[in-house]
């Protein structure tokens, strides 16, 4: 039986999971729930809590992976969390230039966190390289300049998409490629 993963019709926090099913070669059914006019939620809250969904985890396999895992894990959601704050925010297009310069400060502390290991946690691939992943890409189409100071970033994203069953899903035609975001966004709807 598959597990069931239940999103909007939007990358958003789904993404990084989806690339992490595909990866683990979990057979998996992709719900993807369609916001309503006006803003209507009923089509997800009406089901949310009664799906018993779980978490596919890769984990660390050494006490300092863990420890990485676990700081990655609030960085990338802060910087999650800032880029939805602006994404969202009617003033978005008045913020962008700002907002990149944020940005280019928290890619230069995940680059040197990240420094010449292939994965964020060190030798192996855990959850956070698929977050990371998912949140690096979403910057890209904001500019697609944006890791140019940072060659081991860029590795990283390629070397991501090159993993073969990511690389399989990226070419299919179940892969979303958008939108990023839900159609309230002022960034990422299409």
């Amino acid at each position: 039986m598959p597990v069931v993963l239940a999103y909007w019709a939007i990358r958003g926090l789904a993404q990084p999971i989806r690339l992490l099913l595909e990866y683990s070669g979990i057979d998996y059914e992709d719900k993807k729930y369609v916001v309503g006019p006006g803003n209507n939620r009923e089509v997800w809250t009406s089901v949310k809590h009664t799906l018993g969904l779980d978490f596919p985890n890769v984990t660390g396999s050494s006490e300092k992976e863990i420890v990485k895992v676990d700081i990655m894990a609030e960085q990338s959601m802060d910087l999650r969390n800032y880029m939805v704050r602006h994404f969202y925010n009617p003033k978005w297009e008045e913020m962008k230039y700002n907002f990149l310069k944020t940005i280019d400060e928290m890619l230069a502390a995940f680059s040197k966190f990240l420094g010449d290991n292939d994965w964020y946690a060190g030798k192996n691939i855990t959850f956070v390289d698929f977050v990371m992943y998912e949140l690096v890409d979403q910057l890209l189409y904001v500019d697609p300049k944006v890791l140019d100071k940072y060659n081991n970033l860029k590795a990283f994203q390629s070397r991501f998409e090159t993993l073969p069953k990511i690389d399989a899903y990226m070419k299919s035609d179940r892969f979303m490629k958008n939108p990023l975001n839900n159609p309230t966004a002022f960034f990422g709807m299409n």
